[in-house]
């Protein structure tokens, strides 16, 4: 073997002991990073450490707990309780009746094709125990602009009130929750978001009830934001409840306004006319003959 051909040999094997040493040491470098990035993983609970800014997902992004917190309301309640497909089913003629009826409505292109969006918000009373409301977006090519208001309880009688025709959105519910986040981040980061929910609140009028509880000592909190900003909401008085004597009356109410919807949708189906899908001018002559042939119940919000 030649000199030159021995101190080639020589180089190779220093070179290959070099990359050997690198190779076993950035293995264990990379296996006690994995290790650590695993037992840290291990020690953080699995529930949610954000607050959802998309609105709809707030309280449907589980259907299974919304339907069991129906069912476990007290039998009274449960009875006069209004389920989300009925409140769905209403929304969808309130809609069809601002879209086919208003002057503005399908009379300008913008709104054709307008439809309603899957989930509502649910809105509950003043300390979050059962459903007030829900709030229905539609809208079209991805922009909620037309707000529906739908009872959750037939107390509170007439079914729907519609807002403003392309000028509501959820975006003030969006600002409502990324406060919501902020407010966490500075107060609370670490704790685990048990529950966020939109109140109606007799002092502030729509607030968050933001639930938390911290990993270490396992304690609840429960924040009441107003756009960020904590209120206290336990010295609020709750809103003045309905009198035993208007209870009838406001369920009466309901009822009619039940029906009238009911009546609107089935006409619509006989006329082939199906109101969970888009809006479209086509159907827009056979669709005011319909809502012009059936009476508003007195009282109704929709006028």
């Amino acid at each position: 073997m030649s000199p030159g051909t021995t101190k080639i040999m020589v180089i190779s094997a220093g070179i290959l002991l070099i990359f050997s040493i690198g190779f076993f040491v950035t293995s264990d470098l990379f296996r006690a990073d994995t290790t650590l990035t695993h037992k840290v993983n291990e020690t953080i609970p699995g529930t949610e450490r954000t607050i959802h800014t998309n609105v709809s997902e707030v309280f449907f992004e589980n259907q299974s707990e919304q339907t069991a917190l129906l069912k476990n309301l007290s039998e009274q309640n449960t009875q006069f309780s209004v389920p989300p497909e009925v409140a769905r089913m209403h929304a969808e003629v309130e809609l069809a009746r601002v879209m086919y009826t208003s002057s503005r409505g399908l009379a300008g292109t913008n709104f054709t094709g307008v439809m309603l969006y899957p989930d509502p918000v649910i809105v509950y009373n003043n300390f979050g125990e059962r459903p007030e409301y829900y709030k229905f977006y539609a809208g079209v090519r991805g922009f909620k602009n037309i707000l529906l208001i739908v009872p959750a309880s037939k107390f509170m009688g007439s079914c729907c009130g519609s807002g403003g025709l392309g000028s509501s959105d959820d975006t003030s519910d969006r600002i409502m929750l990324q406060k919501a986040q902020e407010f966490y981040d500075r107060n609370a980061t670490g704790s685990d978001i048990l529950s966020v929910k939109f109140l109606t609140s007799a002092c502030w009028g729509q607030i968050i009830k933001l639930d938390v509880s911290s990993p270490i000592t396992n304690d609840n909190s429960t924040f009441y934001l107003d756009y960020g900003v904590l209120r206290d909401q336990k010295n609020c008085s709750s809103r003045v409840n309905t009198s035993a004597q208007e209870i009838p009356d406001h369920i009466a109410e309901w009822m009619m306004s039940d029906d009238y919807y009911r009546t609107i949708q089935k006409d619509a189906l006989a006329a082939g006319i199906n109101l969970t899908e888009p809006y479209s001018w086509k159907n827009r002559e056979e669709m005011r003959n319909i809502l012009q042939s059936v009476e508003i119940p007195r009282g109704s919000y929709a006028k």
